[in-house]
């Protein structure tokens, strides 16, 4: 009888995602390092998982700290993705429509620029509502870039509203 083996090394740690199990965002981070670099990093419980859907689990050093992620061997279930990406989706579709019916026919110029982002927001969310997972993924991979209203100069606002909440 050979003894367990531990849970393989995740020796490429690129490519994977982190699911915040509480507010319901995800993250794409393509290594190890940008993540754990990441002070805006998903908070609380999370799950991690790589494009193939291989679960993923942070290994701790002896120290308490992280040194990595472990490859399980266990699949994460693609109904459970989809169900939490349609979860976010429909929170966001429902604040920015919420938002621009406040903002109304404000003549502010930043108010008028908000709005023709969030409907944009609107029309990508309702595009990714049924989409399959690997459409809804890619997006998360390799969004397009959207100026952010209120960080104009690097911040994507596609990217910080669909995995961080931040629709404004």
């Amino acid at each position: 009888m050979t003894a367990p083996q531990p849970p393989a090394r995740v020796t490429r740690a690129t490519d994977f995602y982190t699911m915040g199990l509480m507010f319901y965002g995800i993250h794409f981070y393509p290594d190890f390092e940008t993540m754990h670099d990441d002070e805006d990093r998903l908070k609380g419980p999370i799950d991690c998982f790589d494009t193939d859907l291989n679960r993923l689990v942070f290994g701790v050093g002896a120290d308490g700290n992280v040194t990595g992620l472990w490859n399980t061997g266990e699949k994460v279930e693609e109904e459970y993705v989809q169900a939490h990406l349609g979860r976010m989706i429909n929170l966001r579709q429902t604040f920015l429509r919420q938002r621009l019916r406040s903002l109304g026919t404000s003549v502010e110029a930043a108010d008028r620029k908000k709005s023709g982002m969030m409907q944009e927001m609107v029309i990508r969310l309702d595009e990714l509502d049924n989409g399959d997972l690997a459409k809804r993924l890619k997006l998360l991979r390799e969004p397009p870039w959207y100026p952010d209203p209120m960080d104009p100069d690097t911040g994507n606002y596609l990217h910080n509203c669909f995995e961080h909440g931040r629709c404004w």
